[in-house]
């Protein structure tokens, strides 16, 4: 969890948007693991918008794995399809 929040301080202050989703993605994961289930889903959002943003479809398929992990983590897994 601290590389990724290292990471997303860092990369707030460059102009590399795919490597902020990339620690956006990270962290949000890292909530859902740890039970902290509304931020992971605002990080993975803020994810979500800018790797469409930047058209990556790459950032964006990961980024729709790590919500259907947090759909599943709420026991909503019929949404995570």
């Amino acid at each position: 969890a601290e590389a990724y929040e290292l990471a997303f301080a860092h990369v707030t202050h460059t102009e590399d948007r795919a490597l902020e989703c990339t620690a956006l993605t990270g962290l949000g994961e890292t909530r859902t693991r740890q039970g902290r289930l509304d931020e992971a889903r605002g990080l993975l959002q803020q994810a979500h918008l800018l790797a469409r943003r930047t058209g990556n479809l790459g950032d964006q398929a990961r980024v729709r794995i790590a919500l259907a992990g947090l759909e599943e983590a709420q026991g909503r897994a019929d949404a995570a399809e």
